[in-house]
């Protein structure tokens, strides 16, 4: 006769595989949220640093400068809100919360803009294809939706008290 295990310790193990399969959940998440958002950075980077070389708005050893004007405004408007909600402030009650959301929009639509108007003509037709510009502007929404994904699993996270 093999002795049964107290009640406590099925439940102690089920809660564990239950962290477990929880804390894969959330590596899986924020690495792929880190990757999404990576990409997203890197095709913006090059869309807009050729982009802005092209139409002489910099010098070619000013390529960089384009890109992290504009796009690192999303993640550093979302890492203030971030800040703020830690802070233990109502997003909804603090007018520095409407200044980041409106910085995030403008750098997000500035983004996507200059992603759009890279896109070169056809070399076939001569015209610009619509949904290229439409793939190229999309860009900027990926990352913003990954790194608000990113933040949105930080704050679960850490307002998360386990039972």
């Amino acid at each position: 006769m093999t002795p049964t295990p107290p009640a406590g310790t099925a439940t102690l193990k089920r809660a564990q595989r239950l962290a477990r399969v929880r804390l894969g959940l959330v590596l899986s998440v924020a690495l792929l949220a880190a990757g999404i958002a990576a990409l997203g950075y890197l095709v913006s980077f090059e869309a807009i640093s050729s982009f802005v070389v092209r139409i002489g708005a910099l010098p070619e050893n000013l390529r960089w400068c384009g890109p992290l004007l504009v796009d690192t405004f999303i993640t550093l408007a979302t890492l203030f809100l971030v800040w703020l909600a830690l802070s233990g402030e109502r997003l909804s009650r603090c007018w520095d919360a409407y200044y980041a959301w409106a910085l995030i929009a403008v750098a997000t639509i500035a983004s996507a803009y200059l992603n759009a108007a890279h896109v070169q003509p056809s070399t076939q037709t001569g015209a610009v294809r619509w949904d290229a510009r439409i793939a190229a502007g999309a860009v900027p929404f990926a990352v913003l939706a990954s790194v608000h994904l990113l933040v949105l699993l930080l704050l679960r996270l850490l307002a998360w008290t386990p039972t």
